[in-house]
Order: C-alpha cells, then structure tokens, then sequence
C-alpha cells in the first residue's frame, strides 16, 4: 500500500521502505504467482482458513535460520497476534486475491524512486515474498535492505526491526 502511495501521491513522502511488498505481478513468472494465490484464495472458499494458511505457508517458502522462539511475546502482542488470526476469514476471502495481483504503475513509481527503500527479511531470502522487493532494488539500483526475521520479522525481532526501521528513515 505504502509504493501505491508513493506512486499517486510522493509528495506527501520522504520516503517509503517497502519490506516486502507482495508485488508479484512485477516478477518474470507473474502468472505463475497469481495463480499460487488465487489457488489459496479458492482453498480457503472451499476448505476453510486453517486449509488456505497452511497452503499458504508452504507455497512461500520455509525461512531459513532457527525458528523464533515466540513463547516471551507481550501480552499486547499475544492479542495482537489474536486479532489478526480473527481478521483471516477476511483478508483470504476479500484483500488477497486484489491485493497480490495488483500491479503499480512503474512509469509513476520511477519518478519517485529515490524515496523507495526495497527490504527484505534476512530469514526470506530468494522466498516468494522476498522476491519483489529484491527485484525492485535491482531495478533501482540501490541495495536490498536487510530486516532482521523473515516476512513477519516485525513480530518475531520487533527491537531489531525497529531499530533497522529507524535507521532507513533517518
């Protein structure tokens, strides 16, 4: 959301770091990649949320690197994490399928460029989701930021995250 915005309106940015942006319609095998999803898109309508996720999870990839250890999550996380397993039903049914097949406009995004920070978690390297961002770092010319964690490092590393976050703004 945060490079559609920079696409329609950059002068409302100083910058955006896009951590994995699910831009797959930009990569080489994007039907390839639309299909993946729209396949977890009909698998949650027919066989539910746990059947979606679960192809879900395996159709991104396995993270490279020791599993986080998620048992000292804050309370205020534990029902952070709680609430977002309730808004699944939504986001497979009515965000997924609209939100991976969508595409930018890359003649609006290449005007602004320069406030665009591809990064990606160290744990998702050459992923599903790890991809569109590398691509868009080569397409610029700048380097691949580096996140601590995977797609969700903001959850399983949020100091370092932060900190990493911090450092691309400034």
């Amino acid at each position: 959301m945060a490079v559609e915005l920079l696409t329609r309106h950059p002068e409302r940015l100083a910058r955006v770091v896009a951590h994995e942006p699910v831009l797959v319609s930009l990569l080489p095998d994007a039907a390839e990649q639309h299909t993946f999803f729209s396949q977890v898109v009909s698998t949650f309508h027919r066989a539910g949320v746990d059947a979606a996720m679960a192809e879900m999870g395996a159709g991104c990839g396995e993270e490279r690197g020791e599993k986080p250890d998620l048992s000292g999550l804050s309370p205020r996380m534990l029902a952070t994490l709680s609430r977002v397993r309730g808004n699944s039903a939504f986001f497979l049914g009515r965000i997924l399928g609209q939100f991976s097949a969508h595409a930018p406009d890359l003649a609006q995004l290449d005007a602004s460029a320069g406030k665009l920070v591809p990064a990606a978690g160290w744990a998702s390297y050459r992923l599903r989701l790890y991809r569109p961002a590398a691509w868009l770092a080569e397409r610029y010319g700048v380097a691949l930021a580096e996140f601590p964690g995977g797609h969700v490092g903001v959850v399983t590393h949020p100091r370092e995250f932060a900190l990493e976050r911090g450092e691309l703004l400034r």
